[in-house]
């Protein structure tokens, strides 16, 4: 009987050890995380943003064009354009805005109120439905990597300006 209770009481004790070692890990994983979150919450996520606007002046009607790009590779790339200025951390109308999920953009104003815009064809977003002006959008799609990238080395040459996010 003493042999038995001998070996309760080391099971016990072991018992009591193990117990008393997960709730040290316990404690140490809160701390670590706690620590962790607010070290993280001090690191601000890099992002860039450039802004154009497009004056059609005879008509005087404007564009906007707002290039963004963020998260934490920058991998995240945005250009809208709108027919009114996006204030910035202010969220815009898919409907009323042409968005191209891309980091660059090229474009020419043909006549009074023509707007041609080139980008990767696999960027586009709809068309907006609501899109609010007389100014005309003419989407030219680039088909692939030797299109996108004639039109990197030579926009200025076929008459065309460029907005990206870098």
């Amino acid at each position: 009987m003493v042999g038995i209770k001998h070996n309760f009481m080391a099971i016990n004790k072991k018992i009591k050890t193990l117990i008393a070692f997960i709730i040290v890990l316990v404690i140490l994983a809160i701390i670590i995380v706690l620590w962790y979150r607010k070290t993280i919450s001090n690191i601000e996520i890099p992002s860039t943003k450039k802004e154009q606007i497009i004056n059609f002046g005879k008509q005087n009607k404007k564009l906007f064009i707002l290039a963004k790009a963020w998260g934490v590779a920058g991998n995240h790339e945005e250009i809208v354009l709108s027919t009114n200025h996006i204030e910035d951390g202010k969220q815009y109308s898919k409907d009323e805005c042409f968005v191209f999920y891309t980091a660059e953009i090229y474009y020419k104003i043909q006549g009074l109120d023509t707007l041609y815009v080139y980008a990767d064809e696999s960027s586009w977003s709809e068309k907006p439905k609501n899109f609010n002006s007389s100014i005309k959008i003419i989407q030219i799609g680039l088909k692939n990597y030797d299109e996108a990238s004639d039109y990197n080395i030579n926009y200025k040459k076929y008459g065309l300006s460029k907005i990206s996010v870098n």
